[in-house]
């Protein structure tokens, strides 16, 4: 009975880091009104700017960071959901070893759903 619980229980997990990916909504970028050439001037701005310096560069950059930081917080969310469970379950059960691992992996989902704060936080943007 218990395997069974658990197997739901990461399908389940699966399912939440696999739809939050899924649904999240999508930015449109406008390409550079001339395509056939790509102008590219650097100054001083560009270079204490944290950018490449390239318009597209970069907006593929930004898209591929908020692409991560919004799969750290669906994984977070999935795995604080899916510890939560386990708790409530091991309480029922009398199980204080999976009550402790379950707390835990709690505080891990919370900690994985900041990770974008932290991160920002320790490099000063």
């Amino acid at each position: 009975m218990n395997k069974i619980i658990k197997r739901k229980m990461m399908i389940l997990l699966i399912f939440f880091a696999f739809a939050g990916t899924i649904f999240m909504p999508a930015k449109k970028v406008s390409a550079a009104d001339d395509n056939s050439s790509v102008k590219i001037t650097i100054t001083a701005d560009n270079l204490n700017n944290d950018g490449t310096g390239v318009s597209e560069v970069d907006a593929t950059l930004n898209r591929g960071n908020k692409f991560l930081e919004g799969l750290c917080r669906y994984v977070g969310i999935a795995v604080a959901v899916v510890s939560a469970l386990f708790f409530l379950i091991s309480l029922a059960t009398h199980q204080s070893d999976m009550r402790n691992q379950m707390i835990v992996a709690f505080f891990v989902g919370l900690v994985i759903i900041f990770v974008p704060e932290i991160v920002h936080a320790i490099a000063g943007k």
